[in-house]
């Protein structure tokens, strides 16, 4: 982590427009914030862009929310979606920085430079960027009154998740996950989570036909060791 942090300081010296990153859950350890402010603060004092996705359940972390008001008021641009995939960072749209295991940042990142894989990286960031929310926004609810925290528990419940897997991925407690699945259920009128799958697909949410991915979510899903 320390050659890593060292390479932080090197790209952050070379960047001249633009940083963009994802920062899931797992990856806010209160030493990590710290030793990346003042390089975000060299950034935005030279006038780099800066935009980062956080997830949604960062809203209602204390320590997060400060250090993200801090970079806002310097111009950093942060917005939260329910899931975030991984751990990255993109400078000037030609180098990324990317966890050699995406479950585990502490192992050490790796740089990329290849135009293609690069462009691959910024384009997942520019997808969840289009659709998050802004910082200081609340999460807007849909017709049917479902927030996009809530949209994203129907996708992961009928894909087969179970609640400790959809509280992983979604930042959150498996608590928080049973309170917002008897509000999924509530708000869709189902007696289970099964009958709250079917409705979501019904309702063209999630491709009740796409079996061969759901398959794939719940075999694959990571394990705690």
């Amino acid at each position: 982590m320390e050659a890593v942090r060292g390479r932080l300081e090197e790209l952050t010296m070379a960047t001249t427009v633009e940083c963009v990153s994802l920062n899931p859950n797992s990856a806010q350890k209160p030493e990590s914030k710290k030793a990346s402010k003042p390089l975000n603060q060299q950034l935005l004092e030279r006038g780099v862009a800066i935009r980062a996705i956080y997830q949604d359940s960062h809203r209602h972390n204390p320590l997060l929310q400060e250090y993200a008001t801090w970079m806002t008021d310097l111009g950093g641009e942060i917005r939260t979606a329910p899931t975030v995939p991984m751990l990255m960072i993109v400078y000037d749209r030609r180098v990324a920085l990317l966890p050699i295991d995406p479950y585990d940042s502490s192992k050490g990142a790796q740089e990329v430079h290849a135009p293609g894989i690069v462009t691959a990286v910024y384009g997942l960031f520019a997808q969840i960027w289009s659709t998050a929310t802004p910082l200081g926004r609340t999460p807007e609810r849909d017709e049917a009154g479902l927030d996009p925290q809530l949209r994203e528990l129907a996708r992961l419940l009928a894909a087969g998740s179970t609640d400790e897997m959809a509280a992983r991925k979604m930042g959150v407690s498996a608590r928080t996950i049973k309170r917002r699945s008897a509000e999924l259920m509530e708000l869709l009128d189902a007696r289970s989570r099964f009958q709250a799958g079917v409705i979501a697909a019904q309702r063209g949410w999630i491709d009740t036909s796409d079996t061969s991915t759901r398959r794939a979510d719940t075999a694959l899903a990571p394990h705690p060791a």
